[in-house]
């Protein structure tokens, strides 16, 4: 979606047009970084939705090309794109957000050993729509593990379909995780 929407785009180095083989063609774009927020637009393609589907096993008829067809009363009227690749869409943004935030350091991509991602979903973005990542600056925390936390948005049309946050923890907090030990 180069040169649309609410911001503009340019093609990123070395990965400006990719053939899928089928006349269809795949745009990688990577936003203009602004002062404050971290926005951008991209669009999935079915090409996408198709590795995704094929490299996890989820054979989900509203995620098929064809078969979303044949869902009764679907309302979508599209094939959509699966929840986990927004998700990683987003934190994907937090990682950007914090090297560009000067973040990089010694634990460059490595913000922290554990992550807890906490999203709420309202809406699905249908293949080929427009959607706008927003990251908002990091949250440090001041205690002895450290966190790192960013609030997170993904946009489509102006009307939020993820919105929630992705945090980054030193040390694996209470409760969370099986303390399996083998026998």
């Amino acid at each position: 979606m180069e040169g649309t929407g609410p911001i503009s785009a340019t093609a990123w180095p070395g990965t400006a047009l990719h053939s899928t083989g089928t006349g269809e063609r795949v745009r990688f774009v990577r936003p203009r970084r602004e002062a404050g927020e971290r926005r951008g637009e991209f669009s999935f393609t079915q090409l996408h939705v198709e590795v995704a589907r094929n490299a996890t096993g989820d054979f989900n008829p509203f995620h098929d090309p064809i078969r979303w067809r044949q869902v009764r009363n679907n309302r979508f009227g599209a094939p959509i794109v699966l929840g986990f690749q927004l998700e990683m869409l987003l934190a994907h943004a937090v990682t950007e957000r914090h090297l560009a935030e000067g973040d990089a350091g010694s634990d460059v991509g490595r913000p922290g050993r554990f992550a807890s991602f906490r999203f709420t979903f309202a809406d699905v973005v249908r293949v080929g729509e427009p959607v706008e990542v927003e990251v908002k600056p990091t949250r440090r925390s001041r205690r002895a593990g450290g966190t790192r936390t960013n609030r997170v948005l993904l946009r489509k049309r102006g009307r939020p379909v993820v919105a929630g946050r992705v945090e980054y923890l030193r040390e694996r907090p209470a409760g969370l995780g099986l303390d399996f030990r083998p026998p």
